[in-house]
């Protein structure tokens, strides 16, 4: 009995070892949550000079508050502009801090809207690529591309 005793006191003793010494007294926040970045469904045909409304959604699987996101855009075919809501263009190749864009929405921590007004300004048919970064070096693509038509307004 007293050997029986002497081993569930030291298998007690082990449990009680290995718990404790996994504990620690510090907090553990994740900071670094994965995205993904989509548009609503757009237009496959664009008339020339016709603006095209880009709304994202920018969704987070967590909230941490020290999250920042940035965008730039790259006009891979054709030729464009790319605006806001207040008017302020984006250059092609230019990083911006999301949070410049006007009517942001972060009503939804985890997931995040705002829009973008496109107009081909070429004859070729126009492709972009949008590219959302966080500051732990995260980054998403968007490719949106339209074919350009004559408008029925130009006959």
């Amino acid at each position: 009995m007293k050997g029986i005793n002497a081993i569930m006191i030291g298998c007690i003793a082990c449990l009680a070892f290995f718990c404790l010494s996994k504990c620690s007294n510090e907090l553990e926040v994740q900071r670094e949550y994965a995205y993904e970045v989509s548009t609503w469904p757009l237009p496959a045909e664009v008339a020339p000079g016709e603006e095209v409304e880009i709304r994202f959604t920018l969704e987070r699987e967590g909230d941490y508050a020290g999250a920042e996101y940035g965008f730039s855009w790259v006009q891979t075919d054709g030729k464009g502009t790319l605006r806001d809501s207040r008017g302020m263009y984006y250059t092609d190749r230019e990083e911006y801090e999301l949070r410049v864009v006007p009517d942001l929405d972060v009503s939804d921590p985890l997931a995040w809207r705002f829009t973008l007004w496109y107009r081909p300004t070429g004859s070729d048919d126009p492709s972009l690529r949008f590219i959302v970064t966080d500051n732990f070096g995260q980054q998403q693509e968007v490719e949106c591309s339209f074919r350009l038509v004559e408008s029925d307004d130009a006959v």
